[in-house]
């Protein structure tokens, strides 16, 4: 008998500012990961979404309708030409998490470089956040959760 298990994931990320990042003001979270709902069959799997937003999986899932499907979306504002470096989570060092039962976090990435200028004339810059959620094969239902940074200096 195959067991099916819907999974929700919600992940909520933070852009910390630093120091070094002189001519940067602010920055602003629009919104936040999500992978909305899908189903871990009897094998694992993975679970992407893009910086574009866009999802995807791989191996033993199957995704379903309904649920918000986002990349984390940034809005960094300050002084025109102003330098920027953004850092990532590293693989395997994010965990979500429902009711005692764990995912895993992979491959981060980022709709623009990750080191630049805002520009010429430009005061800000909006970018998104996406991940792979690493999903083991008879995963509990839940709607997992969590934070991580995404650190910038």
């Amino acid at each position: 008998m195959t067991r099916c298990t819907t999974v929700a994931g919600l992940v909520l990320l933070f852009l910390l500012p630093s120091s070094s990042w002189a001519g940067i003001s602010s920055v602003a979270k629009n919104s936040n990961l999500q992978f909305a709902k899908f189903v871990s069959l009897s094998s694992s799997g993975s679970v992407i979404v893009s910086a574009a937003g866009a999802r995807s999986f791989s191996g033993g899932l199957v995704l379903l309708n309904g649920g918000t499907v986002t990349a984390a979306s940034y809005t960094m504002t300050g002084s025109g030409n102003s330098n920027y470096t953004i850092i990532l989570p590293a693989n395997n060092t994010v965990v979500i998490s429902s009711g005692g039962h764990t995912l895993t976090l992979t491959n981060f990435t980022c709709s623009v470089p990750l080191t630049g200028k805002l520009g010429s004339g430009k005061t800000s810059m909006t970018f998104t956040v996406g991940a792979t959620a690493t999903v083991t094969a008879n995963a509990t239902p839940g709607a997992y959760s969590g934070t991580f940074n995404v650190t910038a200096n």
